[in-house]
């Protein structure tokens, strides 16, 4: 028998040739990694600003994508110069300075009377009516009787003119005159997406209380109370209480009310209109004794 040759081998590549395409390959493979990758993170990038656009504060230049929210204009009036020297390159000043003018209590004017004067009416004049003469009558003159005139006596009010007074209101302390006010909220960063009620509660010396307590009613909802001196970002004295994550334009919803810390009232219960404003999302209350 004649021996089969045996068969041929497909020539193998050089060594050097299966390296340099073994790592092409592995390059091109990380590149395509690295593109699906990167396309992943530009959709969680665009869904993110879609739902939460606020993000875009913190971009430098993207809040240039975002409606401009109107500055603060509350005004805060430092009582005497005490600056605190803090370390640095310069001094800050003392919240526990800063404070809010107090205004007079309300008071209602008294009546006074006034004197009026009542014209007096004319007098009518008679007038004589003549007949004419016949024979065997005389003429004679008519009078038509006067009508005494009649003089409307004027109140004179007696002892000295009445001055108009304070009020005693039945409780001890009233809404400050021009509250509510209505600001931006400059509290805290949170800007249009926050929205509720701060203020502070004055003395009759016009210094400011602190430990009284403040209750606000949402509907037929009582809100956890707080105490004045607890939010110091309005100032010393300060309350705040947090009603929404934006701002709610309502009539009569919401009702403030002041106590002492025995739970005893020391105001009426005020009810307050809101606004569904950016530029009216904090709502100040403050509160002045009255007596």
């Amino acid at each position: 028998m004649e021996a089969k040759p045996a068969p041929s081998r497909p020539p193998r590549a050089p060594r050097a040739a299966r390296r340099s395409g073994g790592c092409l390959g592995r390059v091109l493979n990380l590149l395509a990694t690295l593109l699906f990758l990167g396309t992943l993170l530009v959709l969680a990038l665009v869904v993110l600003l879609f739902n939460f656009p606020g993000v875009l504060r913190f971009v430098p230049g993207g809040s240039a994508y975002l409606p401009p929210t109107p500055p603060a204009v509350a005004e805060v009036i430092p009582v005497g110069p005490r600056l605190s020297p803090t370390p640095g390159p310069s001094p800050t000043l003392d919240p526990n300075s800063l404070e809010y003018p107090t205004l007079p209590p309300e008071w209602t004017a008294t009546h006074t009377p006034t004197v009026t004067n009542t014209p007096l009416p004319r007098t009518p004049t008679s007038e004589p009516t003549e007949t004419q003469p016949r024979a065997t009558r005389t003429p004679t003159v008519t009078q038509t009787p006067t009508t005494t005139p009649t003089r409307t006596p004027t109140k004179t009010p007696a002892g000295p003119t009445p001055t108009a007074t304070n009020t005693r209101s039945p409780q001890a302390y009233t809404l400050q005159t021009g509250s509510p006010t209505y600001l931006s909220n400059f509290l805290n960063q949170a800007g249009c997406a926050w929205f509720g009620i701060a203020g502070r509660a004055f003395a009759l010396d016009g210094s400011v209380v602190i430990g009284l307590t403040v209750k606000v009613r949402a509907g037929d909802i009582d809100l956890p109370p707080v105490l004045t001196g607890s939010a110091k970002a309005i100032g010393t004295g300060g309350y705040e209480v947090f009603l929404s994550d934006h701002p709610i334009a309502s009539t009569n919803v919401y009702k403030v009310q002041l106590f002492n810390a025995n739970g005893a009232a020391l105001s009426e219960q005020y009810s307050l209109t809101t606004f569904g404003d950016c530029t009216k999302n904090l709502v100040m209350v403050n509160f002045v004794q009255n007596h």
